[in-house]
């Protein structure tokens, strides 16, 4: 990863604004990444899947507000027949404490070797009372081409302090260029506690298909009872008498209107996926649609009003009707993609280039977050 301002860099940004807005008559090239970057791929055992020898590509950044990167986002564009990547970033001070997250933003010719852009942080805190002053999380990012601009999706979230009471939504952001961003005058587009059909909890991923959006949303049955619960200890951690956030279904044509799916569309039935999924990330090949999750076992109370989930596994789920049912992969969970263990990760992205999917997972790095590059290969006849 690079950080620079010189001319050169501000016209590759320029470049990017406006990549989704070029395309190639006929047959694209279908290029092995590990032919143009500075590393090979290798293959996984057991899998379809290959890592890149150099993780991470994209470390902390050097900027001073994302000493620590948060939740990530990927986008993907293939300009004149090569593919360019861009990624936004949440990122938090040094001991950084609730609500000093910012928005940042950076380009790779190769999804290796990353530039930042010269003028993050792109959106900050509003802090004083606003509902997602203290926590900017489950960032997603796509292209719409009905309306020529990226829309993103996050969770926001207020910490009650005793004063002002918590509140937890889901936020939409909306750039013609992937720099400057606006949040949308409908914020919060979701109130968590306001839906009967389903509880939700975060969102996973984010499609856009002709002016019609389509969210993979992490909820829970809002008819939970704790005390059928076996998990839950009324005089232990409460924590554990959660509901587990599983995966549902939110469409939207105007982005401040969504409806959420009243039964999830792939229930966490396995015991790695106990309490749910906390990041997810969708991309299709051939007719089929992969999702690349990351479950948890266990809620564990992390402060007020806030509790993390733990256990946590890497998997993988297909579906061949667009993702009305799933099958999940009988090697689940694959935590071989994890750089630690117990695994650490945090987020993960994928996008189809050419004949290959590629994604990115969020993980722990020498004892700093990162993220690394990995490639999964449909057509291979067998596995590594």
């Amino acid at each position: 990863m690079r950080t620079a301002s010189s001319s050169a860099l501000l016209a590759l940004f320029a470049l990017a604004g406006c990549a989704s807005e070029y395309d190639v008559i006929g047959e694209r090239p279908d290029v092995d990444p590990g032919e143009v970057t500075e590393c090979e791929f290798t293959g996984i055992t057991g899998t379809k899947m290959s890592a890149y020898d150099c993780n991470p590509v994209f470390t902390t950044t050097g900027e001073t507000w994302a000493a620590e990167i948060g939740s990530v986002a990927f986008h993907t564009t293939e300009v004149l027949g090569h593919p360019f990547y861009q990624i936004w970033y949440v990122g938090f001070p040094a001991n950084g404490q609730y609500g000093q997250y910012s928005l940042n933003y950076a380009v790779s010719g190769d999804g290796t070797n990353w530039d930042t852009h010269p003028e993050n942080a792109m959106l900050v805190s509003d802090g004083g009372n606003a509902w997602d002053r203290d926590i900017f999380d489950g960032l997603q990012v796509v292209w719409d081409d009905t309306s020529s601009r990226y829309v993103g999706t996050y969770q926001g979230a207020r910490v009650g302090d005793g004063i002002t009471p918590s509140f937890f939504g889901m936020g939409v952001i909306t750039s013609p260029d992937g720099v400057a961003w606006t949040r949308h005058p409908g914020n919060p587009v979701i109130d968590f506690s306001a839906l009967t059909t389903a509880s939700p909890c975060w969102p996973l991923s984010l499609t856009a298909s002709g002016g019609a959006y389509r969210s993979y949303m992490a909820g829970s049955d809002p008819n939970y009872d704790f005390l059928l619960d076996p998990e839950c200890d009324i005089f232990g951690d409460l924590a554990a008498c959660s509901a587990a956030c599983e995966i549902y279904a939110a469409t939207a044509t105007d982005l401040s209107v969504w409806t959420m799916s009243g039964n999830p569309v792939m229930p966490t039935t396995e015991w790695y996926e106990k309490k749910g999924v906390v990041s997810a990330a969708v991309a299709e090949l051939d007719g089929v649609t992969y999702m690349f999750y990351i479950s948890f076992e266990e809620w564990v109370s992390s402060g007020a009003d806030i509790i993390s989930a733990q256990g946590l596994h890497f998997n993988l789920a297909t579906s061949v009707d667009g993702g009305l049912t799933w099958i999940k992969d009988p090697a689940n969970p694959l935590d071989v993609m994890a750089n630690t263990s117990p695994v650490e990760l945090r987020s993960v992205g994928a996008q189809t280039v050419g004949r290959r999917i590629h994604f990115w997972l969020g993980d722990n790095y020498d004892g700093s977050s990162g993220v690394g590059y990995f490639i999964l290969e449909p057509d291979l006849e067998a596995v590594h």
